[in-house]
């Protein structure tokens, strides 16, 4: 009896205990902490959130996740877990069985679509920039058309050609430049470099003329001659060299300047040289001043003596302006006084010419590139016109089209002649200023 009594007192003790420990089990399941490496988490009750650069892998991330003491998290921490079709549900269940769950989305940026050039610079040009055309312009002259341009684009797109990177334009024609967006879309822009014609230079000291003149009568003859020139210290002509051709050899004639302490000249001697040989001399001209002007100028023509000719010049008192030459030839015969006919600039504007009778000449409002090769004195003796012939009454009128630089001077002429039988280009080239 006494057995089933000690029996009974320890079944009863165990019910006890084993009561008391159910009771002790936790029900705490949160979630105290939740991270991923490089990700920015945000946190909403139950809700966590993440967005994520496009390109950015989400099919096995790992979370460090901290939770209550003696719960459980599924999937656990440390695992990888894919984030790619949408809320991963993290359930985090406590000792005595009850649960919690916790909502996990993180979102991939969608690929961007941008594509746009915002900045496009190449030192040393101005560029204009019209939509997707961006266009340039380089100086008369530019030789080379290779650039690197400084490109900034869209975020995350690419550009071809790359910025900084060398590239040869071609002379007026688009270059293109494509945009890649993040997406895969592209844009293109036309890059074009242009070089500026003549006409945009500026220059008034002439160095090189040269003068075609084509026969379309028949045989299309061609005959080129240039000519350049070159300065003294004091800006006038030192000498002029002439290049033509003599039965296929290169015919040149110098011309040599000499100038007294008043810059007038007072002598030009000329010499020849034929396929390289040396030169040798074929004409001189004496310059004789009084009060001013050009009294005189003595020509010998060392291969003809008939070409010999001394001449002398009157001015009008009222305008200083040449009013008549007188020609002496080598046999003492004295030719026909010559009058001229000048407007207020100093240009010539008719003259009679033997057999064919008064010739009229007009004049554009440029300047004539020989004007200031020489001193005053030669100008007016000469007859160097202040601007240039536009047209001349021949048998047929002669008219002269020009094209000028932004110095107005000539860089381009062009006439025809003798009923349209010869067609004369001229072009003229001047020094860097």
């Amino acid at each position: 009896m006494k057995i089933y009594s000690i029996l009974a007192i320890f079944i009863a003790l165990f019910s006890f205990i084993s009561c008391s420990e159910d009771e002790i089990k936790s029900n705490l399941n949160s979630m105290e902490s939740f991270a991923i490496e490089n990700i920015d988490l945000t946190f909403s009750g139950n809700d966590i959130t993440a967005t994520v650069p496009f390109g950015t892998d989400i099919s096995a991330l790992i979370a460090t996740i901290e939770i209550s003491e003696g719960a459980t998290v599924s999937p656990a921490s440390g695992e990888a877990v894919s984030y790619t079709d949408g809320v991963v549900t993290f359930t985090v269940t406590a000792e005595d069985g009850t649960q919690l769950e916790y909502m996990v989305t993180i979102t991939e940026v969608p690929a961007s679509g941008l594509k746009t050039i915002s900045a496009f610079t190449i030192e040393g040009l101005e560029l204009t920039f019209d939509g997707n055309e961006i266009t340039a312009n380089v100086p008369f002259g530019t030789d080379s058309l290779t650039f690197a341009a400084a490109i900034t684009s869209s975020a995350n797109s690419t550009v071809s050609p790359a910025s900084e990177v060398e590239v040869t334009y071609v002379d007026g024609e688009a270059t293109v430049f494509t945009v890649t967006a993040q997406d895969g879309t592209e844009a293109e822009y036309n890059v074009t470099i242009t070089v500026l014609g003549e006409e945009t230079t500026t220059g008034t000291k002439l160095i090189t003329y040269v003068y075609t003149s084509v026969y379309t009568g028949g045989s299309n003859e061609v005959e080129t001659k240039t000519i350049k020139f070159t300065y003294g210290d004091n800006g006038f002509l030192a000498t002029q060299a002439s290049y033509g051709d003599y039965f296929g050899e290169e015919d040149v004639k110098t011309t040599t300047y000499t100038y007294d302490s008043d810059n007038n000249i007072t002598k030009s001697v000329t010499v020849r040289s034929i396929g390289g040989a040396a030169a040798t001399d074929l004409s001189s001209t004496v310059y004789v001043y009084e009060d001013g002007k050009m009294k005189s100028s003595d020509f010998v023509d060392v291969t003809d003596d008939w070409n010999t000719i001394a001449k002398a010049y009157t001015y009008d008192e009222v305008t200083g302006h040449l009013a008549s030459s007188i020609p002496t030839y080598s046999d003492g015969y004295v030719g026909s006084t010559k009058l001229y006919n000048l407007n207020s600039d100093g240009n010539e504007v008719s003259y009679e010419e033997p057999y064919v009778g008064t010739i009229e000449i007009t004049y554009d409002d440029k300047m004539n590139p020989y004007r200031n090769m020489y001193p005053e004195t030669y100008i007016m003796a000469y007859l160097v016109s202040s601007n240039n012939e536009i047209s001349k009454t021949y048998a047929v009128d002669t008219t002269i089209s020009y094209l000028y630089n932004r110095s107005d001077y000539p860089i381009s002429s062009g006439y025809t002649y003798y009923s349209e039988d010869f067609t004369i280009t001229e072009t003229f080239a001047y020094a860097a200023e």
